[in-house]
Formats: structure tokens, C-alpha cells, sequence
């Protein structure tokens, strides 16, 4: 099930947030009511934090993005609501989602992942968009999201409390632990351009952002409050994103340990099982549970029993276009893929898993409407640099603090950037697609 994410990506953690605003595609607009402008918030100095009884460790010894970028690290790259977004808090993203989907694509058997490839358009007149372009506008709307997030939080009445914050506090000691203490905790910060505050900060900005999602998913599932989830949202949740849902009884062509294909022969004898299979469905259509269970050959049976939910792209074509065929209740005819031969059952998409992934779709238009409401200048600094231009420089610089002309951290050894746990995509990156307007 394609799921609407992004990575806030913090030390030691990989948090999924279930909100997707450069990495999806257009969307209808929605016949809702829009979340109402918040009131911008003041502008926080960093050395507040110091009153919630963190020991911070000293800011970096190298202003890293001066030495890439020629700018100092504080230099504001622009302004959410009057609240200022510097380019140390900007620039953690761009590499952190650099090197996520540079990961991606090697793990997906890529290779190395060419930024200046087009990713989308250039044809029919449209713009071409580049990763490197592309990348560029993840970051920053991973940034506009946090920038608008504590005044969306501020409307439902969510902030941390000194619980929260003890548990925060805890895991940074785990972290500087994890490390081997705070100079290499603090040379891992430095190499991914950032220092202790700011790092403290978005974790912060990832616990409040749990909090915010935890009340809001509340919210949805109480019957008889404004946002409770209606059959309208879940109609409307299947309509836009193409969900479907659909139980199938298939026949193998190929053999799925070695993925040779089964002689002309042997192809024969499991397409005629498949029209005596379809012959008695035609006969008796309440028996396609007890001919799938004695039949079919799909290796996912036993995880999804009760048929798989999907979006688009996420099946075979010929699976996907043939459920899409079909009345809810309706059994296809024999529809061959590069498997092999299915017999399709759809499905009311109307389910309980869906209706969990709409209650995160409505999340993620609350948050959208936000940050399309969010009043954003930025400064010239912004354009003038691209993402090959920073990350190329970092992981140079990175390079350099394993060399011993750079003081302060120059005796550890060396820790790249963090390396991800991959998301789910079925064996397959999920690519990255427009934003929305």
C-alpha cells in the first residue's frame, strides 16, 4: 500500500511522518473547509533552550556552511510567518534527503544517482525538473512544515511537556553514548553540518510533530467530533489517490525461485486449470475463497488473505487495469500478467486498512493547507546554490575531518552520514513525483 510520506531524518532515529508535500503529485482540490491562518509566531532565540536544563555541548569549531557556501550558518535562507529559517536548519535536510535517496537508488540497484537527471516533464512544453532541482524543494518543504508546525499544534492545544522533554533529554545522553562520548557525538553533528541546539531542536520539532499527529488521528476516530472520519472522506481518500482492492486466484507461468518460464507445455496445462477454475466460479461464485485457498499459487496468499489494497502502479499493469474493470463483486475472465494467469475478485476498497490510511490522508491536507497558507520570502542566498554544488562540498569537507590539519574532532575516526533504514516499496524506490501546487 503506497503510503504519503517524507523522512524526518534526526540523529539515531528515522522517523516517518505521514505527510507527502514535494513528494506527490498533484491534487484535487479539496471540497473542505480550510484550516484557518495561524498568527505568526515569535521568532525563538537558540540560547532559550538553555532554560529547559540541557548542558549543551560548544557550537562547532567551523561554521561548515561558511566554508561551503561562503555564507555563515545563521544566515537566514527565508522567513515562514516572520520566522526565520537559517541555513544550518535547511541545509541538514538537503543532505540528510541527498544522501536518503542516493541510498534509495543504490539500494534499488541504480547505481549512483545522477542529480542533473530529468525526473519529470520537459515534454508537451512543460519544465523539466531535475533530482537535483527536486531535492532541493523536499528540503524546504520539510522545513516550511516544521516552521508552520508548532502553530498548527498551538490550535489543537499541543506542546511538550517536561515529560516529553526528560525523554528527549534521556535519548540525547543514549545518543552521545552511542557515540562514544560528546566529542564524536558532536564531530557526527559537525559532519552533517549542524551543532548540539540545533540538533536537540529537531527533536523537538519530531516529538511535537508525534504529538500533533497522535491528538489529530484522536480526533478522527471520535465519533461525533468535527473531524471525525465520514464515508464521504473515505470516498473521496479512494476516489484522488485510485485505491483499489481485489483478491485473485493465480497460476503460475514461471517458476518464482529460479524466474525461468514454464515450457509451452506445461503453460498449457496451468491455462486450461485456470478456465476450469473460472468455470466453476461462473457456476458458483460464492466458492472463490475455497478455490483460492486450493489453488492458487500466489506466495503472498497467507500475509493477505483478505486481498491486497493498493494504488496505482503498485501491481502489474494487466492485475491493476483488470481489477479496474470490474464492478465491486465482479470476477474477471482469465487476464494474463508476466506471472501468469489471474482470476480477479474486486473488492470494496471501503476497509479497515483504508480507512486507517485516510485518516492519515486527512492529516496530511490539514498540514498541506498550513504550509500553503504559510506567508514564505526568501532571501537571495537561497538561489544560489544547487544540490549537487552543497552536497559534492560536503562530503568533501567530510572527508576532511579525518585529516589532521582540522582542530578540535581531527582524532576520531571518521562516521559517515547516517545510513537509513530504507521504506517499504515493495522491493522497488518509490520515486519522487511534483509537488503540489
Amino acid at each position: 500500500m503506497k503510503k504519503l510520506y517524507f523522512r524526518v531524518l534526526t540523529l539515531g532515529t528515522l522517523l516517518a511522518l505521514t505527510l507527502t508535500l514535494a513528494a506527490c503529485g498533484p491534487r484535487k482540490p479539496v471540497e473542505s473547509t480550510p484550516t484557518p491562518t495561524p498568527e505568526p509566531l515569535p521568532t525563538r532565540e537558540v540560547d532559550e533552550l538553555d532554560g529547559i536544563g540541557v548542558d549543551f555541548l560548544p557550537d562547532n569549531a567551523i561554521d561548515v556552511t561558511k566554508e561551503i557556501l561562503g555564507f555563515s550558518q545563521d544566515t537566514p535562507l527565508f522567513t515562514v510567518n516572520g520566522e526565520a529559517v537559517t541555513a544550518e536548519e535547511y541545509l541538514y535536510w538537503l543532505g540528510n534527503m541527498t544522501a536518503y535517496y542516493q541510498m534509495m537508488f543504490a539500494y534499488s540497484g541504480g547505481g549512483t544517482l545522477d542529480l542533473g537527471e530529468v525526473l519529470y516533464g520537459g515534454t508537451g512544453g512543460e519544465p523539466s525538473v531535475t533530482w537535483d532541482q527536486q531535492l532541493k524543494e523536499v528540503a524546504y518543504q520539510n522545513s516550511l512544515l516544521l516552521a508552520v508546525m508548532p502553530q498548527a499544534a498551538a490550535q489543537f492545544g499541543i506542546e511538550l511537556d517536561e515529560g516529553d522533554i526528560a525523554e528527549l533529554i534521556e535519548q540525547r545522553k543514549s545518543n552521545i553514548e552511542s557515540a562514544g562520548g560528546e566529542a564524536e557525538y558532536a564531530r557526527q553533528l559537525q559532519s552533517m553540518g549542524i551543532d548540539d541546539k540545533t540538533a536537540f531542536r529537531l527533536d523537538q520539532a519530531s516529538a511535537l510533530f508525534s504529538k500533533l499527529q497522535e491528538a489529530y488521528t484522536e480526533k478522527v476516530n471520535t465519533p461525533g467530533d468535527p473531524e471525525a472520519l465520514s464515508d464521504t472522506d473515505v470516498a473521496e481518500y479512494l476516489e484522488e489517490e485510485g485505491i483499489l482492492r481485489a483478491k485473485h486466484i493465480l497460476l503460475l507461468t514461471k517458476d518464482m525461485t529460479t524466474y525461468e518460464e514454464y515450457d509451452d507445455a506445461k503453460k498449457a496445462e496451468q491455462k486450461a486449470k485456470a478456465e476450469d477454475i473460472l468455470t466453476q466460479l461462473r457456476a458458483d461464485p460464492s466458492r472463490f475463497d475455497a478455490l483460492m485457498m486450493e489453488y492458487s499459487e500466489d506466495s503472498g496468499l497467507e500475509a493477505y488473505p483478505d486481498g491486497y489494497l493498493f494504488g496505482p502502479g503498485e501491481m502489474v499493469a494487466s492485475f491493476e487495469e483488470g481489477t479496474k474493470a470490474l464492478e465491486v463483486g465482479a470476477i474477471s475472465e482469465i487476464i494474463e500478467s508476466e506471472f501468469g494467469y489471474h482470476i480477479i475478485l474486486r473488492l470494496d476498497a471501503d476497509c479497515e486498512e483504508s480507512r486507517a490510511d485516510c485518516v492519515d490522508w486527512k492529516f496530511n491536507h490539514m498540514m498541506e493547507e498550513w504550509t500553503k497558507n504559510a506567508v514564505v520570502e526568501k532571501a537571495p542566498e537561497y538561489d544560489s546554490f544547487t544540490t549537487d554544488t552543497y552536497y559534492s562540498a560536503l562530503l568533501d569537507f567530510q572527508e576532511t575531518l579525518q585529516e589532521p590539519e582540522v582542530k578540535d574532532m581531527s582524532t576520531a575516526t571518521p562516521v559517515p552520514m547516517e545510513t537509513y533504514t530504507p521504506m517499504e516499496t515493495d522491493g522497488a524506490m518509490e520515486t519522487l513525483t511534483p509537488a503540489g501546487d
